[in-house]
């Protein structure tokens, strides 16, 4: 296999996936119980060095917190692929603080080649009771994702979706498009960026849904976008797909888009995150905008935000300014249009959009409230940006009052250390921000380091790592935030023996919805990083299986 010296970054919250179905379930009965879809995407070190992987699967689990079966499709794109393997039922496999929803979900999987001879140990940090923070976490693997109740096993209609990963040479892939699935078909037109091989509004290669097992498993064969396609149903409008492709791997999400006939004015004040696969290019962005003349054809957009490659040597500068034009109704598909960057925005020029239906929210799909928004890739032509897939939220609340509360967190980190370059670190915590102290946030939690990069000590696994700051409002650009070393006020992480500082931006969707990302990072040596991730207000944490009252947690084991 021709693999490239391999680049990397998130994704989303990013973070994504599409998948679809039709029918009912078939197959046995699920165990009773609750089932929750979980998917996730980052670097392994069990199969031949360091290779990108991506795992998606269900899992039930009763009362007392014990495994009750499910299966998940594991797949590197280098030969380990699982597609699917059960999950075995198991005992106290899923343990939750009661106070913080910081927890550890174990899984025993039919393949001993993963995790640590087929036990996988997952760190979970809840947002609420149906959906949670998610990384892989036992020293085999590391990874970002989420893990969300399953409400449905079944969905059809109209669906938005974008996914990356790798394709069959190891390259940097970035897929989305809008399909529609109806009577056990697909059908739908895409855009792909294949290692910079741009090609838009290609017509989906009709191919065939099937229905669902008893955990809302199904495939998808027959099209052009890979030989098979593997897809978990969260709900009615939210699926997660990932490729059973032994040669190329890709994960992500795919939305349904209701019964909105979208134009322009879809698009306003909107919140962007976008960044690269963790074999794609170690670059990440994210900043707000404005729309204008949204009843002509193109609109247009203003904003300011941060575009960071860290892989090409090229950063904007702080709240950067950029501009350009955009269509939603000119392809006569519905949802489905570009976003053109007319000025410099390091190497972003275009990106494809694919609206969502405006009641769903992106990061938390069994939340009422989020807003809707786009899945977006990046279509640039300059072969610099491939793998680049994030999204579009839009921006209802700005109020810095509103940032306020309890929050999970959490980032995908890709380091450009000399020990490991362009090796991956993932970290989920919780905690509060504190509006009344300018919105001082500390938050407390996991950091997965399985490559050693953060010389911090240990086996790579720590518990109780903090990250605090005090957010800069940025008065002009409302709804941006900014902790950096210049104010002296960068954010500062305590890891293991180590510790460091993040130079950080925040830009703020809503009260439940922010993200952030690291703009020029730096540990105390002075060596550079990129991360983007999630910060989600917590909700109610009652209703998890079982959720525990002050979980100790496992004391960090020392080399």
């Amino acid at each position: 296999m021709n693999r490239k010296a391999y680049m990397s970054v998130l994704l989303a919250l990013v973070f994504l996936a599409f998948a679809f179905l039709t029918g009912c379930s078939s197959g046995t009965s699920a165990p009773s119980g609750t089932t929750y879809v979980f998917y996730l995407t980052g670097q392994e070190l069990i199969n031949d060095g360091v290779n990108l992987y991506t795992v998606a699967g269900a899992v039930t689990v009763d009362s007392a917190g014990n495994v009750q079966g499910g299966e998940e499709d594991y797949n590197d794109g280098s030969g380990l692929t699982d597609a699917p393997t059960p999950i075995a039922a198991a005992p106290g496999a899923l343990t939750v603080d009661s106070t913080t929803g910081q927890g550890t979900l174990t899984l025993t999987v039919g393949d001993t080649n993963l995790g640590v001879g087929g036990v996988e140990t997952f760190a979970i940090q809840f947002v609420n009771a149906n959906h949670a923070l998610i990384t892989q976490f036992d020293g085999s693997a590391t990874s970002s994702g989420s893990l969300d109740l399953q409400t449905g096993t079944s969905a059809s209609g109209n669906f938005a979706f974008a996914y990356s990963g790798v394709d069959n040479d190891y390259d940097p892939l970035a897929i989305g498009g809008v399909v529609t699935v109806a009577s056990g078909g697909i059908t739908g037109v895409f855009d792909s960026n294949d290692d910079g091989d741009v090609t838009t509004g290609v017509t989906l290669t009709p191919g065939t849904v099937s229905t669902t097992d008893a955990f809302g498993r199904g495939t998808i064969t027959g099209t052009n976008l890979a030989a098979q396609l593997a897809y978990y149903v969260v709900g009615p409008e939210a699926v997660r797909l990932i490729t059973d492709d032994p040669t190329a791997a890709v994960v992500g999400s795919a939305f349904g888009q209701g019964t909105a006939t979208f134009t322009n004015a879809s698009l306003g004040a909107t919140v962007f995150a976008a960044a690269g696969a963790p074999f794609g290019v170690i670059a990440a962005m994210a900043g707000q905008f404005t729309t204008t003349n949204t009843g002509t054809d193109p609109a247009s957009f203003s904003g300011v935000g941060e575009d960071n490659e860290l892989e090409n040597g090229v950063f904007t500068g702080l709240a950067a300014t950029f501009a350009g034009t955009y269509s939603l109704q000119s392809s006569g598909v519905n949802g489905y249009g570009a976003l053109s960057v007319t000025s410099d925005f390091g190497d972003v020029e275009t990106l494809g959009v694919y609206i969502t239906d405006p009641a769903l929210n992106l990061s938390d799909p069994n939340n009422t409230s989020g807003g809707g928004g786009a899945l977006v890739i990046d279509l640039s032509e300059e072969d610099s940006l491939p793998g680049v897939a994030g999204v579009l939220i839009p921006q209802s609340d700005t109020a810095t009052a509103d940032f306020n509360g309890n929050y999970a967190v959490g980032f995908q980190l890709f380091n450009d250390y000399s020990e490991c370059f362009e090796c991956e670190v993932d970290t989920i915590a919780q905690g509060s921000v504190t509006a009344a102290s300018s919105n001082a946030l500390s938050f407390t939690g996991d950091v997965s380091d399985p490559f050693l990069t953060l010389g911090a000590g240990g086996n790579g696994l720590y518990t109780g790592a903090t990250l605090t700051g005090t957010p800069q409002a940025d008065l002009v650009n409302v709804g941006r935030y900014s902790l950096l070393e210049e104010n002296e006020n960068p954010l500062t992480a305590t890891i293991g023996d180590g510790g460091g500082f993040f130079e950080t931006t925040i830009y703020q969707a809503s009260a439940g919805q922010l993200f952030w990302l690291n703009v020029v990072g730096a540990d105390e040596e002075g060596a550079n990083g990129v991360f983007l991730g999630p910060l989600e207000q917590q909700g109610s944490l009652t209703g998890i299986p079982p959720v525990q009252k002050a979980m100790a947690k496992p004391a960090q084991q020392k080399r």
